[in-house]
């Protein structure tokens, strides 16, 4: 899927969720030159995930990773007695 480091390139992967997250970028921002020379610049051993890997992959985990989390905290407030389903 990337070339270069897999702990690397995961750990650059999930910084640009957060990213494009928080930013409220639009997700073709991945694929923007200006982007892609910027992240190659402050890192030229990294390869960003291609545009369709970012929305056909990289996206649904970490919205599956949220959702688990979500569910995690919830089970944690009810154990606490915040939360009463």
């Amino acid at each position: 899927m990337f070339s270069g480091s897999s702990v690397k390139n995961n750990k650059v992967t999930d910084k640009l969720v957060k990213f494009v997250a928080g930013t409220n970028l639009p997700i073709s921002i991945v694929a923007k030159p200006e982007f892609v020379a910027l992240c190659k610049e402050l890192n030229p051993t990294v390869t960003l995930p291609s545009i369709k890997t970012f929305r056909t992959s990289v996206l649904p985990k970490a919205v599956i990773l949220l959702k688990i989390m979500i569910i995690a905290f919830k089970i944690y407030l009810v154990q606490l007695n915040f939360l009463k389903f």
